[in-house]
């Protein structure tokens, strides 16, 4: 069958969609997704395998980006499905009854840790463990005779002002995580006054959790804040950096999945939301997106500390995502006028 790509823009998101055939009515879904771009045609190919009759509209963002463009939707929501947004968004959206209870027989195969229990029956499944690390240019580093970082009172040094990035929380799960796993380990106080002082050598807050790592392996900066298993992949494919996981522990969040609550859902959002529960797809997501995918039986990746679980900060997604606002005007009001 012949697959259609084409690509379309809209306010910094990336639609692509892949073409299948038969009625639009059921035979065709639209899924919103924060997934990385350059990933999604491997799910949508595995997909397409066995639903080579099925349409699938991806619409792909960050998380800020998806989590406010459903919220501007709700009153006439245009996504069958939201597929890899951080758990704490989804639990936003699940609040304005934006999200439906996921009946679908892939759950079984979740480990219950990693599945919504505040709801009778869950609108939102976890589907992966991700967390955050620190990205260091080895060779702009050694260069400048500057010594590479292995904790977050290390980033605190003098020798890297002005070499710092990452990602902005208002626009940013990975960045938002950052700060609120931060809160809720050191306490209100000690986080803001840690942040105040690593603002002083924040070069540039970025759109994602990808960008300090992207922008640090071009040298623009020494070191990135961003995604931990993103910035392993990138050092199996770029030499001049290294991925080290702060000793004091690591930020996480959980990337889920929800079905989106509006009339006349088809049993096509059933078989994708069930594909990306699969084994198969679960394999695509601990490999290619290099995560701890939360399957009864986790998959091992390498890379991460053999620790990695113990080295959690602490985190209650439902606070997180109930001081969301809070925690992001505060920041603002702090960061976003002197480093954007």
């Amino acid at each position: 069958m012949k697959k259609l790509i084409s690509v379309v823009l809209s306010f910094i998101m990336t639609a692509m969609f892949f073409s299948g055939c038969n009625s639009k009515s059921n035979r065709e879904i639209t899924v919103y997704t924060a997934v990385e771009d350059n990933l999604i045609e491997e799910y949508i190919q595995g997909f397409n395998k066995v639903n080579s009759n099925i349409k699938v509209n991806i619409v792909r963002g960050s998380t800020g980006d998806i989590t406010s463009k459903l919220l501007a939707e709700k009153d006439k929501p245009v996504a069958d499905v939201v597929w890899g947004l951080a758990a704490t968004s989804l639990i936003v959206l699940d609040e304005t009854e934006l999200l439906k209870p996921c009946k679908v027989e892939g759950v079984k195969n979740i480990n219950s840790k990693f599945i919504d229990t505040k709801n009778k029956e869950p609108h939102w499944i976890g589907l992966s463990l991700w967390t955050n690390a620190i990205t260091a240019n080895l060779e702009e580093m050694k260069n400048k005779g500057v010594e590479i970082p292995k904790s977050y009172k290390e980033l605190l040094k003098p020798e890297y002002k002005n070499q710092i990035s990452m990602p902005n929380p208002a626009s940013s799960g990975t960045g938002f995580m950052f700060v609120s796993c931060l809160i809720q380990s050191l306490g209100e106080k000690e986080a803001w006054n840690y942040l105040d002082k690593i603002n002083e050598s924040m070069r540039v807050y970025e759109h994602s959790g990808m960008g300090p790592i992207k922008s640090t392996e071009m040298g623009e900066q020494f070191i990135g804040l961003g995604m931990g298993g993103e910035s392993l992949l990138e050092e199996k494919k770029h030499k001049q950096i290294k991925t080290f996981f702060p000793k004091e522990g690591l930020a996480w969040d959980i990337d889920g999945l929800g079905i989106i609550n509006k009339e006349n859902v088809n049993d096509s959002v059933e078989k994708f939301v069930n594909y990306i529960l699969s084994d198969e797809a679960m394999e695509i997501e601990a490999k290619s997106r290099n995560r701890i995918v939360t399957l009864k039986n986790p998959i091992t990746i390498e890379g991460y500390p053999k620790n990695v679980v113990d080295m959690l900060f602490k985190n209650d997604l439902n606070w997180a995502s109930n001081n969301k606002s809070r925690i992001i005007e505060e920041w603002n009001k702090r960061y976003s006028v002197n480093k954007k």
